[in-house]
């Protein structure tokens, strides 16, 4: 369960640096909330929040964030009570016993290293909040040195000597003083505490007398104070252990000490800030160009400072929008934020929700008092703070926006962890990850239909990298009644576009060769379209255990296996278990034209339905890898238990119009269960078709098994009448197999029949193939609708190794019973089956397995095993007679040939399994003195 631990727990109570996973820096999670839960707020050595994130680090970084943000680690004026923007001691991190407490709020020294450590083995980053405009519970008070316009001169409470032993500050340390003889907004307000002077006492020397504390781009012309912060910062992004900054209320802080402050924080890459100034858009666009260009501007050291920004007009733009009950003009999102209004995407952190506008949180409280909750040796309750002014409706329609859209965004803790969105976020941020890049344009720019309804209609295009592009389409719809659609410029021509949040599922839209293409949204919600056969997933999914072969952007087949059939779909003797896999071949064989997913993750959950989305061409071509009209649908299986790949045979499917109800994993707001209708049920490939697999068995057979009809669709005559097929059987083993071939069917009524064909004795050499042509008489008496012909093979009738199938129609009723037969005979030669087959010669692909060997040929070896990249094959073999080293995949099928010659020299042979998809293989040697097989596991 997502954050189950620290649920549990509350109800009681573009940085130049390189991310740790290689990715750039981009999504963030604000960790905490105003007023996070203190814990026993009469324990003063232990806290809650640095443990209870660390309980949460592997969640977060699975779901795909990469930096989470915490609150002003140093102690506060307030204690164990204080969210740190009182700050007091900037290097007390929970260590020093000051302001009636060793712990800050959060915990203790001790825990926010072991969090930090927790979070680096994550491989996530840290954001710390810097306070650098104000400070408060200072030990005394002292005169002003300066009354502003005149006047009497007052006290101030600015002795500071804090228990760390670092920072101490006096009267001059602040505004106002004899250098800086004000109290004007907005930099010297002191309306948050003490409001630091950065330039009082100018120099040109940092941190005079501590060794190694010189400037990096400088001298800048910045006071005691200034000097202090800067060292502080240093400290903070060093040993401290945090990697990025959030440096708090900017609109308090001078452009010229912040520019510094922030390309003095490393002697190389300046750590990743961004600024918060609650403002307009026009003001904080300015404030950022001040800072940046700042040293630039006034040749002060020898670096330009980077900064981010809080895009708080687009947040209040996307309240409105979540906020207006369906009554928003879509079109403000056209010119809202900053990056559409000429600030660099790269410079833009976007948001839906943060501490400034959700304050409700847990203060101390008596035990007896209305909604108290006890916590340890005291009580807590929520309380709500002046300012509380959240987003409380559709606010997965923000999220879909942040997530689509250029800029950094930054979730919210709350809805993370508290109000239900997590499921949704984390979905949203693996489309993001896939398909959001790339240059982004406001509906405006697209071309939409003149029948376009702007104010309830609206979509960002994101146009993607590379060739093929795969960016993407995000639309919105305001209209909490109805669906809303039109017609717009995308950004592909000749692709097949799906919408990746599920809202429409089991179809698809096309962009035309001009890149117009149609597109909807439900109402009060949106879509996101991208190219077909695409698989966003989760972080903590691994890849498939099949390479997808077919190149995205085609037509659609729709396969689907319902969690209520699990009984019916057997691997390995066994009904199918969490964690297999299930897909489609492509054209080759190969490779897949289509995995299965559950959602976004590619395996079986065992409780909701799997869908494989097939691709294809309308044109009758296999080009891209693709299926075309009337190939067959092969299901391959991976069981995950022993690692092997087989085939599906015997595959049933529903009959078409048959309805079926499909249960997805999907978001809330993308829907539940629906009922829908099978439309095609002869287990071929066509564009639109919807199937439904009711049973099939996959097992690890020797024998390999493939049932191709010669011209389907198969449609029987009321009459009857004959159909052809062709059959494949092919040994995958390194020794002769004799089994038994049959053939059956499944009637419309459910029941099988048969056998129709056999059981027919057949002798297979190792590596041997047999390939036959039948055809097959339906009789007159056979009842009308939809039939299941099936091919088996194994040791007996009642224990079949695997099988293949198709799907045949008989038309009309059924004749006087007794009207003829079901009887097959061989295509080309007539004769019965069993007589065709026996007197026929198989196809060999090896030497007789009946050869003798005065000297044994073997595999002595594959190291590793199982094997990423790489693995070596020791061979034992003697004298010059050449060997043959082939790989085959679990199906029996030739990947490659690794040696054909003399034996190696040092009996070694390399395979390269990097281009090759995960899955098992088999190992065949193959000489005159013998042969020999040996299983391998190649992993992702």
């Amino acid at each position: 369960m997502r954050l189950a631990c620290l649920l549990a727990l509350l109800a009681l109570a573009t940085s130049a640096h390189a991310q740790p996973n290689g990715l750039p820096p981009d999504v963030l999670l604000q960790g905490f909330y105003w007023n996070v839960h203190p814990g026993d707020h009469s324990q003063n050595n232990d806290g809650l929040w640095w443990d209870s994130l660390r309980t949460v680090a592997g969640d977060l970084a699975a779901a795909g964030f990469q930096t989470v943000w915490v609150p002003s680690p140093a102690k506060g004026a307030g204690g164990r009570f204080s969210m740190g923007y009182d700050l007091y001691d900037y290097y007390d991190l929970g260590e020093v016993d000051q302001k009636f407490t060793r712990r800050t709020r959060f915990g203790t020294v001790e825990e926010l290293r072991l969090m930090q450590a927790v979070f680096d083995d994550a491989g996530l980053r840290l954001m710390a909040d810097a306070v650098l405009n104000h400070r408060d519970g200072a030990d005394g008070q002292q005169p002003v040195d300066c009354v502003p316009g005149g006047g009497n001169p007052w006290n101030r409470f600015t002795d500071f000597n804090p228990g760390s032993g670092r920072f101490p500050a006096n009267a001059d340390h602040f505004h106002p003083n004899t250098t800086h003889c004000d109290e004007f907004a907005p930099y010297h307000d002191p309306i948050f505490g003490q409001d630091v002077c950065y330039f009082t006492q100018t120099n040109t020397t940092l941190d005079a007398g501590a060794p190694g504390n010189g400037w990096y781009h400088g001298p800048h012309a910045l006071g005691r104070a200034g000097d202090s912060l800067v060292v502080w910062g240093r400290w903070l992004t060093g040993p401290a252990g945090f990697d990025e900054v959030r440096v708090d209320a900017v609109k308090h802080i001078e452009p010229g000490f912040l520019a510094p402050w922030l390309v003095e924080l490393a002697q190389n890459d300046q750590p990743f800030a961004v600024g918060e100034y609650f403002g307009s858009t026009e003001e904080i666009i300015a404030y950022h160009g001040a800072v940046e260009s700042f040293v630039s501007q006034f040749g002060l050291g020898s670096r330009d400072a980077n900064l981010s920004m809080f895009d708080f007009g687009l947040r209040f733009t996307l309240k409105g929008m979540c906020d207006g009950g369906g009554f928003f003009d879509l079109r403000a999102l056209n010119t809202a934020g900053l990056h559409f209004n000429g600030l660099d995407p790269l410079d833009v952190v976007t948001f839906v929700e943060n501490h400034d506008f959700d304050r409700i949180g847990y203060v101390a409280a008596g035990c007896g008092e209305p909604g108290a909750m006890p916590f340890g040796n005291t009580c807590v309750r929520l309380s709500q703070d002046n300012g509380h002014d959240p987003v409380v409706n559709r606010k997965h329609l923000g999220y879909a926006y942040l997530m689509a859209a250029e800029g950094r965004p930054s979730v919210w803790w709350k809805d993370w962890a508290w109000f239900g969105l997590g499921e949704e976020i984390e979905w949203l941020m693996a489309l993001r990850r896939l398909t959001a890049q790339g240059e982004s344009t406001p509906v405006a720019a697209l071309n939409p239909n003149p029948e376009w309804a702007e104010e309830d209609l609206w979509a960002l295009r994101r146009w993607g990298f590379g060739n093929p592009r795969y960016g993407a389409v995000l639309v919105l719809n305001d209209n909490d009644a109805t669906e809303q659609s039109g017609w717009l410029d995308s950004p592909h021509a000749s692709y097949e576009l799906r919408d990746y949040s599920d809202a429409y599922l089991f179809q698809s839209t096309e962009a035309f060769s001009d890149a117009r293409a149609f597109v909807k949204a439900p109402p009060g919600n949106y879509a996101w379209y991208a190219p077909t056969g695409l698989y966003p997933r989760p972080l903590d999914e691994p890849t498939s255990a099949f390479a997808l072969e077919a190149e995205p952007g085609g037509k659609l087949h729709y396969v689907v296996l319902r969690a209520a059939d699990a009984a019916a779909f057997e691997v390995g003797g066994a009904p199918i278990q969490p964690g297999d896999e299930v897909a489609v071949l492509g054209p080759t064989g190969a490779g897949a034209a289509g995995l299965g997913r559950v959602g976004q993750r590619l395996r079986w959950d065992g409780t909701h339905d799997l869908l494989i989305e097939v691709l294809g061409n309308a044109d009758g071509t296999n080009t891209a890898s693709r299926l075309k009209e009337g190939d067959a649908l092969r299901l391959v299986v991976y069981d995950a238990s022993t690692g092997q790949t087989a085939e599906a045979g015997s595959v049933t499917w529903a009959g078409t119009g048959s309805s079926f109800t499909f249960t997805p994993d999907r978001p809330a707001s993308r829907g539940g269960a629906f009922t829908l209708n099978a439309n095609d049920a002869d287990g071929l490939y066509s564009v639109g078709g919807i199937s439904r697999v009711t049973g099939f068995s996959a097992s690890t057979s020797p024998v390999a098994v493939t049932a191709t009809p010669l011209d389907p669709p198969i449609q029987i005559p009321p009459s009857g009448g004959p159909f052809s097929f062709t059959v494949v059987l092919q040994n995958v083993t390194a020794t002769s197999q004799t089994f038994q071939a049959w053939s059956d069917a499944v009637l419309p009524n459910g029941n099988p029949y048969g056998p129709i064909v056999g059981p027919v004795s057949v002798t297979l050499p190792a590596g041997g193939s047999l390939t036959r042509t039948l055809t097959q008489s339906v009789p007159a008496s056979a009842p009308a609708g939809d039939y299941t012909y099936r091919v088996w093979v194994g040791p007996a009738l009642d224990d079949p190794w695997t099988g293949a199938s198709f799907s045949l129609t008989k038309d009309g009723a059924a004749s006087a019973r007794g009207e003829g037969a079901w009887t097959a005979t061989d295509a080309e030669t007539g004769l019965a089956v069993a007589d065709a087959w026996a007197t026929d010669p198989v196809d060999v692909a090896s030497p007789s397995a009946e050869a003798s060997a005065p000297v044994p040929l073997r595999i002595e070896a594959v190291t590793p095993n199982p094997f990423r990249g790489n693995t070596v094959v020791r061979l034992s073999a003697e004298g010059d007679a050449p060997v043959r080293v082939e790989l085959h995949d679990a199906l029996g099928r030739r990947v490659r040939l690794l040696h054909d010659g003399p034996p190696p020299t040092d009996g070694t042979v390399v395979l390269d399994g990097a281009d090759l998809p995960s899955g098992v293989y088999l190992v065949r040697l193959v000489g005159e003195t013998g042969r020999d097989v040996r299983r391998v596991v190649l992993l992702r």
